[in-house]
């Protein structure tokens, strides 16, 4: 899948003055196909913060320069705040934990495993997902999509046609194909493949243009599809 095309960047700041916490936590998260940045404590996390915009911060509690909390709060004063973050601790203080809680926050007890980091990171990462997949505006129909490009085939009472999706929502989705344009209204099946993993789902055309080399199509869902499987599919596929 081009996760390029995803509007979630899925890029991670991992902040620790540990050299062999930042090394690891870059070498596992950049293998699961993150784009990992790192900072050496808070003050750098700022630093780097005011350059870019990440998805995901991990940050340890206890750091000389700037500590954990005190990191967060200023990040939270910073353009583009909120961000999500992920606290590592060993051995952190009952009052620094229930600080961290009382912000609504996890903090991730040292020494981890690396399916603990991984599991944390996923479970964080993928509520985003779900945040512009659910989101509607007032009195309009209009809803969260994720793009990506990969193959699909839509089959219609004249036969079936290969293509590409373009985004897809818990409604519908676009796609991209070649060959005789299939009409507004038109009854049709639709199969997606994403590196693996699959759906198909009984479906409308809503409309169809025409396009370079071909023609595009808007395609209603008959039975809407849980954002739960989207989620999971888009996070398969990575």
């Amino acid at each position: 899948m081009d996760n390029a095309a995803l509007n979630l960047s899925r890029r991670v700041l991992v902040v620790d003055d540990d050299e062999s916490i930042r090394d690891l936590c870059g070498m596992v998260l950049r293998t699961a196909g993150y784009k990992v940045d790192v900072a050496v404590h808070g003050a750098d996390g700022l630093g780097k913060l005011r350059q870019s915009d990440y998805d995901l911060v991990i940050s340890d509690v206890n750091m000389p320069e700037l500590g954990g909390l005190e990191f967060h709060e200023a990040a939270m004063n910073l353009p583009g705040a909120p961000r999500t973050f992920l606290f590592m601790s060993g051995g952190a203080s009952e009052e620094v934990l229930l600080a961290i809680s009382e912000r609504g926050l996890k903090c991730l007890e040292k020494p981890f495993r690396i399916p603990e980091l991984i599991g944390a990171v996923e479970a964080m990462m993928r509520a985003p997902l779900n945040a512009v997949l659910a989101a509607r505006e007032a009195g309009s129909r209009k809803e969260g999509r994720l793009s990506f490009t990969d193959l699909c085939s839509v089959v219609s009472a004249a036969g079936a046609v290969t293509g590409v999706a373009r985004d897809i929502s818990p409604h519908g989705m676009r796609a991209e194909y070649a060959g005789e344009p299939i009409g507004a209204g038109e009854d049709v099946l639709v199969k997606v493949s994403l590196s693996g993993l699959s759906f198909e789902r009984g479906a409308r055309m809503v409309w169809t243009e025409r396009a370079d080399g071909g023609f595009v199509s808007g395609i209603e869902f008959r039975e809407p599809m849980p954002v739960s499987s989207i989620v999971n599919i888009m996070a398969g596929g990575r």
